[in-house]
């Protein structure tokens, strides 16, 4: 009896939390469900810590949004959760802001530990989330445009996907703080608009380079190994053209 009592009572209690959840909370964890489309791309592009960070924003969003009903009765589980969301959002930012700048899979820790570190303080040491996005949003910008100046280069970019990135994330931004300047309009809608536009424009920032790094490298094998099949046939005809000669002599 004990035993079943133990299996039965963890359903009740996520059927009640079902129960207890608006619908509105509910659309807002959905919409989370977008993130899969740039998650796929990063996969198959093998963008594996670009993945990583994007899966673990679309978790901590949905766990954050799921606890909304419940931030009286778990005040400090919800603010823990608030401020994983806010930081996840962050890397998301920098992650793909040092992906577009087209860091070598062998280097992308170092930027992203050091932004990384450079975003808890800022979190910590300014309470006004609008302020300290702007702040990393302009330390990511002068980052890339950096590696471009050092490189003396900029590399190829697919400039429709670009384009369509930076509308959405323009869109989705302007969603997110909308509600700052003008708070009649309903959360819910702002919100769940934030989530769509802005992973969507992830989806096409992924999917901004013309060839990307893995691919650039196997291309670049390929050719290797070509060229030396054309040198070793070479070799081998011109044998084969002084035997003939010899026999002819």
């Amino acid at each position: 009896m004990f035993y079943l009592q133990s299996k039965i009572k963890p359903i009740y209690k996520s059927i009640r939390l079902l129960y207890i959840m608006e619908w509105t909370d509910l659309l807002l964890i959905l919409s989370n469900l977008f993130m899969l489309l740039p998650i796929h791309v990063s996969i198959k592009e093998q963008y594996l810590i670009e993945g990583w960070v994007l899966f673990q924003s679309m978790v901590s969003s949905m766990t954050y949004h799921a606890l909304d009903s419940h931030k009286e009765s778990h005040p400090k589980l919800y603010l823990t959760f608030q401020f994983i969301d806010f930081y996840c959002a962050i890397m998301v930012m920098i992650t793909l802001s040092i992906m577009t700048a087209k860091v070598p899979e062998k280097y992308k820790g170092i930027p992203l530990n050091i932004l990384g570190t450079f975003s808890l303080f800022m979190i910590f040491y300014d309470d006004f989330p609008i302020k300290v996005e702007l702040i990393i949003a302009g330390v990511c910008f002068f980052m890339v445009f950096g590696i471009f100046i050092f490189r003396k280069r900029c590399p190829e970019f697919k400039k429709h996907n670009l384009i369509k990135g930076t509308i959405f994330a323009v869109s989705g931004i302007g969603c997110f703080h909308i509600n700052y300047y003008i708070d009649t309009l309903p959360y819910w809608i702002t919100h769940t608009l934030w989530h769509i536009f802005i992973m969507i424009s992830a989806y096409y920032f992924l999917r901004i380079h013309v060839v990307n790094e893995m691919k650039e490298i196997g291309n670049n094998a390929l050719r290797r190994v070509s060229s030396i099949e054309s040198f070793i046939r070479s070799r081998m005809t011109n044998n084969m053209e002084m035997r003939n000669l010899d026999e002819l002599q």
